[in-house]
């Protein structure tokens, strides 16, 4: 949805989220650093612009069906 996310460091959002770019990461657990995270996003609006595009653009390209068969032919072939 064009988007930045903030997630934690726990497996899944690691493999989606690109840290710094298309979102932040912060560790599992860590209040002060979500906190910390969502404070730099709310305050501005510039770099959640840029996330939130390259957000767009990352899902797009990585999950659409094609991304998702290009990346199924290359499991398969190893």
């Amino acid at each position: 949805l064009g988007r930045p996310v903030i997630a934690t460091r726990c497996g899944g959002p690691e493999e989606i989220v690109e840290d710094g770019r298309t979102g932040l990461l912060v560790p599992v657990g860590d209040q002060a650093a979500m906190a910390r995270a969502m404070v730099e996003l709310a305050g501005n609006a510039q770099r959640r612009q840029q996330m939130g595009l390259a957000a767009w653009a990352h899902t797009r390209e990585c999950f659409c069906a094609a991304g998702f068969a290009a990346t199924m032919s290359r499991l398969i072939a190893t």
